[in-house]
């Protein structure tokens, strides 16, 4: 039988194609299977998240395996806060790795569900305080806050004498030196920083925590309005993140930090 030029040439066409297809694959395959990437910025809020801590804190362990689930690699940079809040609004990063919800901020984020809560409360050196009963008894002292707090702005309205600090050492700081009245912080990192920085509290007598916390937070991932996936970045989050807590991971990884599930 005589086969034809043409015929000979799709014979060889069809003989070659699948090696075609092998390469192509071989070629696409590293960028099919790598994950997208995301830039997160915060301050160091020890035990949340910090720069120092194992593995970044408990909270940066718990998001980096959400978003590795969700098909992300995440990169955290460590700021002052204000100006985390500040280039995550001009969109120079993709998110915030743990902030507090207000109506200012969703204006240019959209937050994810619930990763976390936490509980703020006021020190003072002052023992009259310890037993207020109302928010509206510590209105004539001086408050000091980290600036950018979601609260700051809150209280400033209502008539309360905010001082806003780089960050919360300072605040203690000034309190200990009667350069303020009191300190509004969350309960988690003053433990933290008692324990580990104890110098900011040295040449003062003990910190007197007031007995009624101030309020509990739940904290987030919010993620930059100015990336047009945005809303799916959150949904693939809160999916990975409910499945943390289903299988038991999430409560793993705060056992790995000595941490109890809430």
């Amino acid at each position: 039988m005589n086969i034809s030029k043409e015929q000979n040439l799709e014979k060889r066409f069809f003989q070659i194609l699948p090696r075609y297809f092998l390469i192509i694959t071989l070629f696409f395959l590293p960028s099919m299977s790598q994950a997208d990437a995301l830039k997160l910025t915060t301050v160091d809020w020890q035990p949340f998240y910090g720069h120092d801590l194992p593995e970044q804190g408990f909270f940066a362990a718990i998001i980096r395996e959400a978003f590795k689930r969700a098909g992300y690699d995440i990169e955290i940079n460590f700021q002052p806060w204000k100006r985390a809040l500040e280039t995550t609004q001009k969109g120079n990063y993709d998110g915030l790795l743990g902030a507090y919800y207000s109506e200012a901020r969703s204006n240019f984020l959209n937050f994810t569900d619930v990763v976390y809560e936490n509980e703020d409360i006021f020190l003072s050196k002052n023992k009259a305080l310890v037993n207020y009963q109302n928010l509206s008894d510590l209105k004539d002292y001086r408050i000091g806050v980290m600036r950018g707090a979601a609260y700051s702005e809150e209280l400033r309205k209502q008539g309360y004498k905010v001082v806003e600090t780089n960050n919360e050492q300072q605040s203690l700081r000034m309190l200990c030196r009667d350069r303020l009245d009191l300190v509004l912080m969350s309960k988690m990192h003053y433990d933290f920083l008692f324990a580990n920085e104890p110098d900011i509290f040295s040449g003062s007598e003990s910190l007197l925590i007031l007995d009624k916390p101030f309020k509990t937070y739940p904290l987030y991932v919010p993620i930059t309005k100015k990336r047009p996936d945005s809303d799916e970045i959150v949904n693939r989050f809160n999916s990975a993140l409910s499945e943390l807590k289903q299988d038991g991971s999430y409560g793993e990884i705060l056992n790995r930090f000595g941490l109890s599930s809430r």
